[in-house]
């Protein structure tokens, strides 16, 4: 019986591991590939009004996937928070548990901002040329998050999140020094007004930082 319940833990400990190892090495590269695939990706003007918004996503069937992307990103946010959460534990608790509870609501509210912006104008796209036309008004008020669509400005806590995370685990010698410098420069680069080109370099850095962390997971080399 002992026996049995001890296999079960070992099985139940490999799935978790691969299961948080995976995760962390399929953000970046999720992230990678939903900003390089954006359209005017070098143009960081910001979008300010309903027709700029509806040029930029009308019709972009690329964009669209780009956004289901982000959306799956949401868990892989979640399962990386709490497992830096977890190995702060004994050390930096408090980094920790601030930087891993905001990293968890801002990745709550990435796949809610994902699912009420983006999955629904994917919708209205179905719509024909005459009938999307009238429905103007409703994409300009959830574009300036109207109604309880401001509670979308809490993605903000993402990057912060794991900037104290990152913060704590530079502070308790984690991770190696230059996988940890660049999980904090990336983390800082995420705190910007939704500009592209800044998401996927800092896309792009995140990758070198967790992939190879990801790996000695899976690998069996972090404990």
């Amino acid at each position: 019986m002992e026996t049995t319940i001890k296999e079960t833990e070992q099985i139940v400990d490999t799935i978790k591991r691969l299961g948080t190892g995976i995760a962390i090495i399929l953000f970046p590269v999720f992230f990678i590939i939903s900003n390089a695939i954006h359209p005017d990706l070098f143009d960081i003007s910001m979008i300010h009004d309903v027709q700029s918004w509806i040029e930029h996503f009308h019709g972009n069937n690329l964009l669209h996937f780009a956004h289901v992307l982000e959306l799956f990103m949401a868990p892989l946010l979640i399962v990386t928070a709490l497992h830096f959460m977890d190995r702060l534990k004994k050390k930096g608790v408090y980094f920790g548990l601030i930087g891993g509870v905001m990293a968890v609501l801002g990745a709550v509210f990435l796949a809610v901002g994902k699912g009420a912006l983006c999955l629904t104008t994917s919708a209205f796209d179905t719509l024909p040329e005459q009938q999307f036309a009238m429905i103007t008004p409703a994409l300009e008020v959830m574009l300036h998050k109207q109604g309880t669509l401001f509670l979308l400005w809490l993605i903000s806590l993402l990057p912060v999140g794991f900037l104290i995370l990152s913060i704590g685990l530079f502070k308790t010698r984690y991770l190696r020094r230059w996988q940890n410098v660049l999980l904090i420069l990336g983390s800082l680069l995420l705190i910007n007004p939704e500009i592209e080109l800044i998401n996927l370099i800092a896309a792009i850095i995140l990758f070198f930082a967790l992939v190879p962390y990801g790996i000695s997971i899976i690998k069996g080399g972090v404990e």
